[in-house]
Parts: structure tokens; sequence; C-alpha cells
């Protein structure tokens, strides 16, 4: 007997395409645009135990049944730096990479970087909402205006840190440009400029920098980036690199995102690919942010070093996949 067929109708204003397709037919690995899979596909196709802590922590928090082992609820962030270094090397012997795949994968971590660091922050569109924003120009109805333009105004910055990406260099003027594309659509006259008044962090008893204080204090932390670099490894300089940026806390708002943004800089610079923290981690990157406060940096270096290993993972699926198609 035939293959059953399932149509999907095309329902977008505009278009009366009909979409057909064979249920069994195997199902192209990344298009252009491809919408990167939500959290429990890509921690599915991760085989690790801390993928599972990951998804296990996703139920407990939804209120739903844990449906991994007793115990593997609890996350814990080992350092994994050698592992990191070993998928490296793995990684760096699948290169160079056809102009085909480098755009496939590039349009892939913009809808999943754009997704999750602005989720992180509290951002309310979706996975697949992020991708019909940047890639069809259409508005999700019931959602803020301010979503779509973060939304939009990541995604800009995300090509500035792509071109920053071919340098082996981090200035000041670097953090500027990536705060500016990404917020001038909210504030444009706030956007790449420090902010001029004092800010609190909510939640936090932390002492923000004075107004007054930031600019020399932006001047000395981009004069150390390099000495910095030299003298630590990658993903632990990216780290520092975060942290830095937000105790200074330099911008009236998208001091996250832009942090985001620097250590995946300084991780693209040293050869790793994009690195995401999924939105369902946000009370463990807090919780190892707000350490960082009082001058223990491991929590944060460890959780890191574990984000990494996994974007790598899944990295290395897609070029697998790319190969194979």
């Amino acid at each position: 007997m035939g293959a059953a067929r399932k149509t999907k109708t095309d329902k977008t204003p505009g278009k009366n395409k009909t979409n057909t397709r064979t249920a069994r037919e195997k199902p192209q690995v990344v298009f252009v645009g491809w919408v990167k899979p939500g959290i429990n596909r890509w921690l599915s196709c991760l085989n690790s135990t801390y993928s599972k802590q990951i998804l296990a922590k996703k139920h407990q928090q939804k209120g739903e049944p844990n449906k991994f082992p007793k115990g593997v609820c609890a996350m814990k962030f080992d350092n994994r730096i050698k592992e990191a270094d070993q998928m490296l090397r793995e990684i760096l012997a699948m290169r160079p990479l056809s102009k085909h795949a480098l755009k496939q994968l590039k349009e892939y971590y913009r809808i999943g970087l754009t997704y999750s660091s602005n989720a992180l922050e509290g951002n309310s569109l979706t996975e697949s909402e992020t991708k019909v924003v940047l890639e069809d120009g259409i508005t999700i109805g019931g959602k803020p205006l301010k979503d779509h333009f973060e939304a939009i105004g990541h995604s800009e910055a995300f090509d500035l840190l792509y071109k920053l990406a071919r340098q082996q260099t981090i200035t000041e003027r670097h953090i500027l440009d990536l705060h500016k594309l990404f917020y001038f659509r909210i504030d444009a006259k706030q956007a790449g400029h420090y902010r001029k008044v004092g800010v609190v962090i909510t939640g936090s008893t932390l002492a923000l920098p004075r107004p007054q204080e930031i600019k020399k204090l932006m001047r000395d932390f981009a004069a150390d980036v390099e000495a910095k670099r030299a003298g630590t490894h990658p993903i632990e300089f990216a780290a520092l690199l975060h942290i830095g940026l937000v105790s200074i806390h330099p911008f009236i708002d998208g001091n996250g995102r832009t942090a985001r943004l620097l250590m995946n800089l300084a991780l693209l610079q040293a050869g790793y690919p994009i690195t995401i923290i999924p939105p369902v981690l946000r009370p463990d990157y807090i919780d190892t942010l707000k350490a960082t406060n009082t001058g223990d940096n491991k929590p944060f270096i460890n959780l890191l070093s574990c984000m990494v290993c996994e974007s790598q993972r899944d990295y290395i699926r897609l070029l697998k996949n790319l190969d194979e198609g």
C-alpha cells in the first residue's frame, strides 16, 4: 500500500498554497531560516545525563511528572572545560565548512540565540513566533510591540557579532555597537550610550556603580580584555567578560543580552560555536551570577562550561546531518 499522506494548508494571508508531503518522507535536516528546535526536542537529541537533568527540571517547574530516574532533577554544574576542549578538536577537524553549511548554521543560531537570550529577560515571544517576526516580518497578535523590537534588534546585533568574530580583538566600541543595534528601536537616545541615571537589579542587594563612574569603569574593562584573554582559558575568559559587564551594568537596559553577545563573541573568536543558555535554566543562571557578586566566579564558569558542551553537541549533530544531506 502507498504511504499515507498528510496535507497541510498554509493559512498565511495572501497565500493559497497547499504543502503536501508523505508521512514517511524523511524530513530535510536544516533549511535557511529553519526553526531551532524547542528545548524538549533540542535536549532529547543529546544523549547525556546533564540534558536529562534539564528536562527533568523543566517538568518539575511546570508541575509535570518527572520522566527520568529519581534524583536526576537535581542540577549539578561540573566544570566540563576538558570535555569542551575535546569536542572543539572534533569540530575543528570538520572545518572548513561549505558556504551552504555556514549559511544554514548562521540562520539556525540566529533564531535560537535571539529567542533564548530575550526569553531569559522575560520576552514573551516563543521560538516559533521569533522566527515568524524575523523571517516573515509579521507581528504576533496580543504580544507587546517591545518584544518584537527586541527580537529584530537582537537579530541585527547577531549579524554584527558574526562580523566581529572574524577579528581577534574586543574593544569598547564593539560593546557599544552591539548594544546600539539591539536597543535603538526601543530607545534611540539610550542605544549605544551609557546610562546617566542610577539603577537597581530587581531581587538583588548588589549596589551598582554610579553613572559618573561608568565611563572610567568601561574604559578600564575594555583595556584589560586582551591581557585577560592571554592568560585565561577561552571559556573562562568568556565567562569573565559576561561577569564584568553585568557587574558594571553600563546601560539603562539590555545589559544581560549585551553580556551574552559579548560572551559569544569571545567564544566565536576562539573557534567555539554559538553557546545558548536555555530559558529553563534561568534560575540557575541568575543564582550563579549572584555568586559572582561575592567574588565566587566558579559556579558561573562551571555553568557556562556545561552550556558550551551542550551547544557543541548540538553543533556536531548539525554538521553530521548537513554532511549527510
